[in-house]
Parts: C-alpha cells; structure tokens; sequence
C-alpha cells in the first residue's frame, strides 16, 4: 500500500504529472493512500473494506466477479497461420 503510493507520487514528480487528473485503481483497501493521491480513484473487485469506503467516498466501484451459476468458456483457438508468400 505505502510503497505503491511512494512509487506513485514518484514517477508523478518525475515526469511532471498532475495526480489530480489521474486515475488508479486497486482492489484492497491497503492501497488507499494511493487511491486518495488522485482524482479519480476505482476500487476494482475490490475487498469488503474497501468496497464500503468507495462506495461512501462516492468513488466508482467495478465488479468483474463472475455471477454465481456462470462457467467461462474457453477461447477458441485457431491454427496459426502465416501471412505473406513463401518462395
């Protein structure tokens, strides 16, 4: 958490970045020092904790879980093919 949010704030200074119009998003709530250095802080999937403290803050909130019942398919897989000619 702390050290995401130094690594932020860092590369930030170092390439002249405004944190006010910048986005990050972390799934728990030990990222929330980082999460409160932008303007526009995402919980994703997030955790229970975190959950109730985006939701409180007025922050957007993702929730990419699968629903219940629901299997995933795999990807079809093609051969591969080679684009181009051959001599």
């Amino acid at each position: 958490g702390e050290a995401r949010y130094q690594a932020l704030v860092d590369y930030a200074a170092a390439h002249d970045l405004d944190l006010s119009e910048s986005v990050a998003y972390a799934h728990s709530a030990s990222d929330l020092p980082m999460l409160e250095a932008v303007g526009f802080p995402v919980a994703v999937n997030p955790e229970t904790r975190l959950a109730g403290i985006a939701r409180k803050r007025g922050w957007l909130v993702e929730d990419f879980q699968k629903s219940p019942g629901m299997h995933r398919s795999p990807l079809p897989l093609a051969p591969m093919r080679t684009v181009g000619t051959t001599r």
